[in-house]
């Protein structure tokens, strides 16, 4: 298992922050794609991230926690 893969990264004091890591759990497809178009709606910046776990190989994407805590303060789960 990767460790960058549960350490959120800054640049220039923007926290960026997976979904896994805001929620502490797995977010699924679904709310993946939903909080993707968000972003892209409001022209968030967003990063990917190579990651290897026991349960997933692949990119996932990296937001602004400022963005999350707006995004899930409007759309809890």
């Amino acid at each position: 298992m990767s460790d960058s893969y549960y350490t959120s990264t800054s640049t220039n004091d923007v926290i960026m922050m997976s979904l896994f890591e805001y929620l502490g759990e797995a977010a699924g497809s679904d709310l993946g794609r939903a909080v993707c178009q968000a972003a892209m709606l409001k022209g968030v910046e967003m990063t990917t991230h190579e990651v290897t776990t026991k349960t997933y190989v692949g990119k996932i994407m990296r937001y602004p926690k400022s963005f999350l805590e707006e995004y899930f303060k409007q759309n809890p789960v």
